[in-house]
């Protein structure tokens, strides 16, 4: 599991992470402000892209398309409860992880109960 740090408190940022694989993944986080909410959009260079999911918390935000893609976002907070500040996550209440493949299969199987 690979933190990133990069994240501050800017309403709107990008962010590149290039996968075990070499594929370049690139995660745009949005803060509204009227919805005290972050929205998230993931796109890679094999095609994949997802656009306007909530950033809640999850062990695997991507686990939808579990079949699709060969990573995934992990969200938590200490307290399990969703960002809804546009600092969460310069301040450290919010951290978001990408999952390597064998790290998004352990916690698919987690969520699937296998």
């Amino acid at each position: 599991m690979q933190r990133l740090t990069v994240l501050d408190s800017d309403a709107y940022q990008e962010v590149s992470y290039i996968l075990e694989d070499g594929t370049k993944t690139t995660i745009t986080l949005r803060f509204l402000p009227t919805q005290r909410r972050w929205l998230i959009d993931v796109k890679d260079e094999n095609g994949f892209e997802v656009n306007g999911l909530y950033a809640c918390c999850h062990p695997n935000i991507l686990d939808k398309w579990h079949s699709e893609i060969d990573y995934g976002i992990s969200i938590t907070t200490d307290n399990g409860v969703d960002p809804y500040r546009q600092e969460d996550w310069e301040s450290g209440y919010a951290f978001l992880a990408m999952l390597d493949s064998e790290e998004k299969k352990e916690t698919t199987e987690y969520l699937n109960g296998l």
